[in-house]
């Protein structure tokens, strides 16, 4: 991340430029709608970024969606949703380290799902859950050489944004030995979660459907999941688990949101 747009910015007047800019795109719409058309076009964007080195991988389908919920607004609009992608990245700038930015946004603007129980975890909260398996993680990547971690309901990703930061901090090289899929039932926010990870250049992949179920709906692939082989490396970690154990085989992930 190096937009260079902003420089000099606090991260509270970035946030405030952020909400005001996304409050001043058409009246006629209210903020939720406007908040998620952004969020999948962030993300739409991000994704579909990966054709441009791996054509078969381009998503006309996004691509469609993308260009039916951007086309609702005016040139303004548009140059405004543009506008606020790149205020995210100065955010996540500002901040320094791996945050969730877009998270305490939604929570600020008080347009979560109550209905659901839905709510954004504190980062003191996520920073204490990723502290209790930064050491399963180091001994995870010192016999296999990688980390595989696993989130069943992800959210916008804050405990997720949470680990990374310690694996950073750790100075484990994330994109080379660091691999995240995670999952949530509200496409919005497993966007918001793709969306964050993409731009710390987190090998992931974000489904979208329930869990329990085991039924998804999509799924997001980074754009370093492919860069740097994740697709490949982990058919080969599946291959050394199935002739290590003979059979039954069972993912080596490590649950951070049980």
């Amino acid at each position: 991340m190096n937009s260079k747009v902003n420089i000099g910015k606090t991260y509270s007047v970035l946030k405030s430029e952020f909400i005001h800019t996304l409050k001043s795109i058409d009246q006629s719409k209210n903020i939720y709608e406007i908040f998620h058309d952004f969020v999948f076009c962030s993300a739409a964007a991000l994704r579909n970024s990966i054709g441009h080195r791996y054509q078969n991988l381009f998503n006309q389908n996004i691509e469609n969606e993308y260009l039916q919920r951007i086309n609702r607004y005016d040139v303004s609009g548009r140059l405004k949703i543009k506008n606020l992608f790149y205020l995210l990245v100065d955010l996540c700038e500002a901040k320094g380290e791996p945050y969730d930015v877009l998270g305490s946004i939604y929570m600020e603007l008080e347009i979560g799902n109550d209905h659901i129980g839905q709510y954004f975890t504190p980062s003191e909260v996520s920073n204490l859950c990723a502290q209790v398996v930064i050491t399963d993680l180091k001994k995870q990547l010192e016999e296999e050489g990688v980390i595989s971690i696993s989130d069943p309901a992800c959210g916008a990703g804050s405990t997720l944004l949470s680990t990374v930061k310690l694996c950073l901090e750790s100075k484990i090289q994330v994109q080379e030995h660091l691999y995240i899929e995670a999952a949530d039932i509200d496409r919005n926010v497993a966007l918001m979660c793709y969306i964050q990870l993409s731009l710390w250049a987190v090998p992931c992949r974000i489904f979208v459907g329930d869990t329990l179920k085991l039924k998804y709906r999509e799924c997001w692939c980074s754009l370093m999941y492919y860069v740097k082989g994740w697709d490949i490396k982990l058919h080969s970690q599946k291959l050394k688990e199935i002739v290590h154990k003979a059979e039954d085989y069972v993912p080596n992930f490590i649950l951070i949101n049980d």
